[in-house]
């Protein structure tokens, strides 16, 4: 499902960070906290990331996180690039953080091969991934969140108001 390399690395701490701006990048860490951005950066002497692929932290905190604008990253990040643009999405994503749940730290992280090796759990329909239902599935938990959201934001306006 996913052609899988290793995304050429930058240390993060010789990196020039700038202003993001229609001409600079997403520069990508090993973290969750900010969806992983560390900042922005003018072009790099390589080619940046693809668009519209998954990065996937190999050290420190295992996980996978949609790329949907071209981007660099630090040291020890996998680049999934689908065989399909459908499957560019958090349903994706989630179950890829499932098999992930089995690395952590320094000296247990995942590698191209074992990466291969893994079975991605999909919704299926006749024998076939069942993109319709992961669409409307997603959509329907935005939805959700931005109505719980929304609640939530009501809810603090009307304390405020009523102090």
């Amino acid at each position: 499902m996913f052609e899988i390399s290793t995304s050429k690395g930058y240390d993060a701490g010789k990196m020039e960070l700038v202003n993001k701006s229609k001409t600079s990048y997403e520069f990508i860490g090993r973290t969750k906290d900010n969806y992983g951005v560390q900042g922005y950066v003018e072009k790099l002497p390589t080619l940046p990331n693809l668009e519209n692929t998954i990065s996937v932290s190999q050290v420190g905190s295992v996980h996978a996180q949609l790329r949907q604008k071209k981007w660099y990253s630090s040291q020890n990040i996998f680049v999934l690039k689908p065989k399909y643009l459908k499957l560019i999405n958090l349903l994706t994503v989630s179950a890829i953080d499932k098999t992930l749940v089995n690395y952590s730290g320094y000296s247990n992280y995942p590698t191209q091969v074992t990466l291969r090796n893994h079975i991605i759990q999909l919704p299926t329909k006749n024998g076939r991934i069942d993109f319709d239902f992961m669409e409307s599935f997603v959509a329907e938990l935005e939805a959700q969140r931005v109505a719980e959201l929304e609640a939530q934001r009501v809810a603090e306006l009307e304390a405020y108001l009523t102090v």
